[in-house]
C-alpha cells in the first residue's frame, strides 16, 4: 500500500502519542497524575504493595546494593524489586526525595507513559504491515484497547508496561534498525528495572533476533555475537545485583501450574463483555486472563474463510525467522504449563523437579503468553489488509475498534472508578486512634508476632492478611521499619520459622527491643503478659482492635495518656484464700472484662475445656496473683495422660524460678501438686508455675485418635491455702 501523502511521519508520530494520551484519560483518568493523590493506591492488594514499597524505600537511607529496602520487612526484607515498585522510577525519584512533597506517588505518571508508548510502538509495528494512515490509526486503537492491558491498570502497575513487548516485536520484525544492539541493550536493562516477567519476554525475543541474524540472514558474525552476549551478560548481572534481585533467598516459589493460561482464556471475558458470557474455568487468580476482546474475535471470524492458507503463510514466514517463531511457540507452551486447562477440565503431565524449580521463577506462566497475544493482533491486521481492499480493511478495522472499546466498557469503567476516586480509601487511615501519633515518635520498629500455629503462613495468606497493609502503611508514613510486609518473592520458609520462633521465645522471656512496638495476637496474650513480669515498664494495650505491647511505656510516661479501658488486664484481681479457682473455660467476655478469671495461661496450653485444660508441648507456664493474707500453699488438681503403654509422666516444676522436686505421675485422675510458698513468693506478689514435661505424647502417637497435641497433664483447679 502507498503512503498517505497528506500526513507526514512527524504528524503521524504526534497522532499516535495523542491517541495514547486520550486513551489514558478515558480509561484511567487525570486524578492519578496528581502526585499528592495516594488514595487510589491504598485500596489493598497489589497497588498498596507497590506504593508502600516505594514509601519505605524513599524514607530509608541509601544502601549497597542500592535496591535494598531493609525497613520493608526487617528480617524478611529484600529489595525494591520484590515489592514491584518500578525500581527505575524509585531510584530516580529517591534522588529528589528531599525536595518532593509528602506524600508523593509516581504510579499515575507511569501509567500515562505506558499508554503513550503502547500507542507509539503499535503505530510503528502496524507500519510494517501497511503504510496507510487509517489502517495504522484504527489498529493502534485496537492495541490500546487490548483487554490484558486495561485489565491491569487497577492492579499490577508495573505490568502495564506492555510497550516493552511491542518494542521487542518491532526489533524482531523490522529488517533495518540503526543501532539495533543499543536498542536491545536499553530495552533489556530498562525492562529489568521495571518487572522481571517483562525482562524475560524481551530476553527471549532478543535471543530469537540474535540467532536469526546469525544463522539465517547472516548479518552478524560470531565475534560480534560473542561481544554482544558478553557485554549484555555483564551489564545484566550488574543491574541484577544493584537492583537487589539477589536479596531474596527464594526466587522460585510455588504457583507454577496454578497461575497458568487456560486454553479457553482467549474467549473468556470474565465480566469484561456486555455480549459474551463468562466461561467456568479453574481459578488462576486472574493470571490466565487473556480475553482478546469482542472486536478482535469478530475480526478473526472475518478472516477465518482463508484459514486454509495460514499454514502456508506461517511456514513461509518461519523460514525467514525460524528462531522468532520458535520462541513464540515456546512462550505459548510455557504459558499453559504442565497443568493444561481447558475451561473447567484439566490434565497434567510430569516434569523433572529441576525443571519445575527453574520454571517456578516465572511461576505466573500465563503472562508469558503476552508476546503471543500481540502477535495474534498483528496477524489479524495483516490478514485483513491482505484479504481486503484498502478501504474495506479500514472500514472493518474502524468497526472492530468501536465494538472492542464499547464492549470492554463494562470492565474498564470499574477500573476508572477506582483510579479516579479522590475519596480516602480503606488503608488511608487504617489505625485512627490518636495514640499512634505519640507511639511512633518514640519507637523505631513495629513487629507483628506470629501465633504459635502460624509461624510459617504461606505467601498468599500473608497477602490476604490486613496486618501488612495497616501496619505497613503506618510504619512507612513515619519512617519506621516493620516485619509487616508482603513481597512477591521472599525468604525461605525455614528463615520465617526461625525468626518467628525466636520472637515468640524472646517475648516469653520478657526480652524486647526497647524501641520496637509489638503487635500480639490474641492466642499469645498470655505469653506476652507473663513475659512482662521481667519488664515492669512495659504496657499491654488494646488499640484499634489490636493488642500492642510497648516496652518502656510506663517509664516514658510522656508518650501520651492511655485511657484505662485501653489497658489490657488478663486477671480480675486477687483471689481469696481457700477460693477454688476453676481452670476450665468460661463464658466469652471482652478482653478487659472485670469478670475474667484469677489466672493467666502463659504458653504451652491447649484451648480450655469445661473440666480444665491440657498442656500441649514440652513446657507450660501458669500465672496466678497471690491473695491477701500470705497463703502457705498453692494446691493444683490435675489429670495426667497415662495409659498401659505410657504409664508415667515425668515432670520438672519451677515456682518463681525455684526448682521443686521432680514429679513422676502414674495416675490418670485425682493428682494433686502442693506447692509451698514463702516470704520470697509473698514479696513477688504472684506465683509463676513452670512445668517441663520430659515425655509428653499425643493421642495420635498412642493410636487413640487423630489428635496430635503433645499431652502430659490436664489442670483442673487451683486453690491457695492458709
Amino acid at each position: 500500500m502507498l503512503a498517505d501523502p497528506k500526513v507526514t511521519i512527524r504528524w503521524q508520530t504526534f497522532i499516535s502519542i495523542a491517541l495514547g494520551i486520550l486513551a489514558f484519560f478515558l480509561v484511567v483518568g487525570s486524578n492519578t497524575l496528581n502526585p499528592l493523590n495516594e488514595h487510589w493506591l491504598l485500596v489493598g492488594g497489589d497497588p498498596t504493595q507497590h506504593y508502600l514499597g516505594w514509601v519505605f524505600f524513599r524514607h530509608s537511607p541509601w544502601n549497597f546494593p542500592i535496591g535494598l529496602n531493609p525497613a520493608n520487612g526487617l528480617e524478611f526484607s529484600s529489595s525494591i524489586v520484590y515489592s514491584d515498585s518500578i525500581p527505575i522510577l524509585a531510584f530516580f525519584f529517591k534522588f529528589f526525595s528531599p525536595i518532593l512533597p509528602e506524600p508523593f506517588q509516581y504510579m499515575g505518571f507511569w501509567l500515562l507513559l505506558c499508554f503513550i508508548l503502547q500507542a507509539y510502538l503499535a503505530w510503528k509495528l502496524v507500519a510494517l504491515i501497511s503504510s496507510y494512515f487509517w489502517v495504522r490509526f484504527f489498529s493502534t486503537i485496537l492495541f490500546l484497547f487490548s483487554p490484558i492491558l486495561l485489565f491491569r491498570t487497577d492492579m499490577e502497575k508495573p505490568q502495564v508496561g506492555h510497550f516493552f513487548i511491542l518494542a521487542a516485536l518491532l526489533l524482531n520484525l523490522k529488517r533495518d534498525v540503526k543501532g539495533r544492539y543499543w536498542w536491545w541493550f536499553a530495552l533489556l536493562i530498562t525492562a529489568l528495572l521495571v518487572n522481571f516477567y517483562l525482562f524475560a519476554m524481551v530476553l527471549g525475543l532478543y535471543l530469537a533476533d540474535l540467532l536469526d541474524r546469525l544463522f539465517i540472514s547472516k548479518t552478524l558474525k560470531y565475534q560480534s555475537v560473542l561481544a554482544q552476549v558478553l557485554g549484555l551478560s555483564v551489564s545484566i548481572l550488574l543491574v541484577l545485583w544493584q537492583a537487589g534481585y539477589f536479596a531474596a533467598t527464594s526466587a522460585g516459589q510455588s504457583g507454577f501450574g496454578f497461575f497458568k493460561l487456560n486454553l479457553l482464556g482467549l474467549i473468556n471475558p470474565l465480566g469484561w463483555s456486555y455480549v459474551l458470557p463468562d466461561i467456568p474455568m479453574q481459578s488462576s487468580w486472574a493470571e490466565g486472563y487473556m480475553y482478546l476482546g469482542l472486536g478482535v474475535l469478530l475480526g478473526f471470524l472475518l478472516i477465518l474463510p482463508g484459514c486454509l492458507s495460514w499454514p502456508k503463510q506461517i511456514v513461509l514466514r518461519a523460514k525467514e525467522r525460524p528462531f522468532f517463531y520458535f520462541i513464540i511457540l515456546g512462550f505459548f507452551i510455557f504459558a499453559i504449563s504442565n497443568q493444561i486447562g481447558i475451561g473447567s477440565w484439566e490434565f497434567s503431565y510430569p516434569l523433572p523437579p529441576v525443571i519445575l524449580k527453574i520454571a517456578a521463577i516465572l511461576r505466573a506462566s500465563a503472562r508469558m503468553f503476552w508476546p503471543v497475544y500481540y502477535f495474534l493482533y498483528l496477524f489479524l491486521i495483516y490478514e485483513l489488509c491482505r484479504r481486503y481492499s484498502k478501504k474495506v480493511a479500514v472500514a472493518i478495522l474502524g468497526i472492530l475498534c468501536l465494538v472492542q472499546s464499547i464492549d470492554l466498557y463494562t470492565g474498564w469503567k470499574m477500573n476508572r472508578a477506582a483510579t479516579s476516586s479522590l475519596e480516602p480509601t480503606l488503608y488511608s487511615n487504617p489505625l485512627p486512634s490518636p495514640i499512634w501519633s505519640d507511639l511512633v515518635k518514640q519507637y523505631q520498629n513495629i513487629k507483628i508476632v506470629a501465633p504459635r500455629d502460624q509461624l510459617i503462613p504461606d505467601n498468599m495468606a500473608r497477602f490476604l492478611a490486613h496486618e501488612w497493609k495497616r501496619f505497613g502503611r503506618l510504619a512507612s508514613q513515619y519512617g519506621l521499619g516493620t516485619n509487616a510486609t508482603y513481597l512477591t518473592r521472599g525468604e525461605q520458609p525455614e528463615l520465617r520459622l526461625a525468626v518467628n520462633t525466636r520472637l515468640l521465645q524472646a517475648m516469653q522471656n520478657g526480652i524486647y527491643e526497647t524501641r520496637t512496638l509489638y503487635v500480639i495476637p490474641d492466642k499469645e496474650l498470655g505469653r506476652a503478659w507473663c513475659g512482662m513480669l521481667n519488664q515492669p515498664n512495659a504496657a499491654l494495650m488494646r488499640i484499634d482492635s489490636y493488642n500492642i505491647l510497648a516496652p518502656n511505656f510506663i517509664k516514658d510516661s510522656h508518650l501520651g495518656k492511655v485511657s484505662p479501658d485501653q489497658m489490657i488486664r488478663l486477671t480480675s484481681g486477687r483471689p481469696l484464700i481457700s477460693q477454688v479457682i476453676e481452670l476450665g473455660h468460661f463464658e466469652k467476655r471482652s478482653i478487659q472484662s472485670s469478670s475474667d478469671p484469677h489466672f493467666v495461661f502463659c504458653e504451652g496450653w491447649s484451648d480450655p475445656e469445661p473440666w480444665g485444660v491440657w498442656s500441649d508441648g514440652n513446657e507450660a507456664r501458669l500465672y496466678l496473683p497471690l491473695p491477701e493474707g500470705r497463703p502457705k500453699h498453692l494446691v493444683l488438681q490435675f489429670q495426667a495422660f497415662v495409659f498401659d503403654s505410657h504409664p508415667e509422666q515425668s515432670i520438672d516444676v519451677k515456682v518463681n524460678d525455684r526448682l521443686l522436686p521432680s514429679l513422676s505421675v502414674k495416675s490418670a485422675k485425682g493428682n494433686r501438686l502442693v506447692i509451698p510458698l514463702d516470704q520470697a513468693d509473698w514479696k513477688m506478689d504472684y506465683v509463676l508455675v513452670q512445668f517441663d514435661f520430659k515425655n509428653p505424647i499425643s493421642p495420635k502417637q498412642a493410636k487413640h485418635s487423630i489428635d496430635d497435641r503433645q499431652l502430659a497433664i490436664g489442670l483442673e483447679s487451683a486453690v491457695f491455702q492458709p
